[in-house]
């Protein structure tokens, strides 16, 4: 990387640092000592524009604010993806929209196996709100599979499902030594 280059790359480091400072400082003033532990996590500085006045780099940053966290599982062994949950879908609740119209959300955002069998489609309360589940057990030839499952959960009053769980095999019938 030429000096220029690195040269550039400090400058955008030691503004970002100032406008952290800046606000971390305005934080304490504030008496928000505990924010300021969430700062660069609720936060996200991206440098906009970069441009050279005199002996000087201005550096203007876009702030972004993160409005909700989603986190997700994968199966280490095939990348699937296991479950997975949008806390911002979650917000404000209610038991507004039909079992019906959230059952067929739920079937939106899954790939049902053939041997998935629908055990529950009904709203719940958990933690004291209304909540809509979708669950599907495992039945191979007939026969249900214990502890498979795949289930989905939907806000009832804007129709969209906001998180998934899942554990699911596929049954190996050759018999083996235990």
């Amino acid at each position: 990387m030429p000096d220029s280059d690195n040269a550039k790359q400090q400058d955008r480091a030691r503004a970002e640092g100032v406008v952290w400072n800046v606000l971390k400082q305005t934080l304490e003033q504030q008496g928000a000592h505990e924010a300021v532990l969430y700062l660069q996590y609720w936060l996200q500085a991206s440098v906009g524009e970069v441009a050279e006045e005199g002996p000087y780099t201005r550096v203007r940053f876009n702030m972004h604010q993160r409005l909700s966290t989603y986190s997700a599982r994968y199966n280490a062994n095939t990348g699937d993806r296991v479950s997975w949950l949008f806390e911002a879908l979650m917000d404000n609740p209610g038991r507004v929209v039909s079992e019906e119209v959230c059952l067929e959300a739920a079937r939106h955002v899954v790939e049902l196996p053939p041997e998935a069998v629908l055990e529950a489609a009904q709203y719940e309360e958990q933690a004291g709100m209304p909540v809509f589940i979708a669950r599907w057990g495992h039945r191979h030839l007939g026969i249900p599979v214990e502890r498979d499952y795949i289930q989905v959960l939907v806000n009832g009053k804007t129709g969209k499902p906001f998180a998934l769980h899942s554990k699911w095999h596929a049954i190996d019938e050759n018999a083996t030594e235990r």
